[in-house]
């Protein structure tokens, strides 16, 4: 009997200190709530850092949607095509451009026509290309729901030269983009001074 009493003891005695130690203690329950409210300017914050982090275009190249679609290719060259490196699908760019511009892409049969072609494809043109890091600085939303947002960017130079300058883009709401919205332009604010 005395037996059977020291075994219950150690078993209940056994789930007490596993209930105690498995427990959350309150404090942190309540930091992991408030930390799971994520208020919409870190949302946005966080939508708008994504597509400037996959844009390649900035300042004169928004008023040439030949340059907006070769510098689309930069952002897609993981899914060039693995029969021809030298190639990637239209489709791709097509979306990415949708997506990221609010730019449907119809024809592309004029582009790069001085390279050589494949049908339902975009020649990759062989160049240098620069990396753009950009860091949240602000967001500012403008009276007609656009938003102004202001970036530090790490410019990555195909030379190895590395600067950092500011950014100032401006965005539009789009439900019918992956993002949420559309980049209508950016503009790196580069200080002539130092140069």
């Amino acid at each position: 009997m005395r037996h059977r009493f020291a075994a219950v003891l150690v078993i209940i005695l056994s789930l007490v200190l596993c209930t105690g130690i498995f427990a959350p203690a309150p404090a942190v329950v309540a930091e992991t709530k408030k930390d799971a409210v994520l208020s919409d300017e870190k949302v946005n914050a966080a939508r708008f850092l994504n597509m400037l982090n996959h844009n390649s275009s900035y300042n004169d190249d928004f008023f040439d949607v030949d340059v907006l679609v070769n510098n689309a290719v930069l952002q897609l060259l993981d899914l060039r095509s693995a029969e021809d490196e030298d190639f990637i699908a239209v489709g791709f760019v097509a979306e990415y451009m949708k997506d990221m511009y609010g730019i449907e892409i119809v024809d592309v049969s004029a582009l790069n026509a001085e390279f050589p072609q494949k049908e339902g494809h975009i020649f990759i043109v062989p160049r240098g290309f620069s990396t753009y890091t950009h860091e949240f600085v602000s967001a500012r939303e403008n009276e007609d729901g656009s938003f102004t947002v202001e970036t530090k960017v790490t410019v990555d130079y195909h030379d190895g030269k590395v600067e950092t300058v500011s950014a100032v883009s401006l965005f539009v709401v789009n439900e019918a983009s992956a993002f949420g919205y559309n980049l209508v332009y950016s503009n790196l604010l580069i200080n002539v001074n130092a140069m």
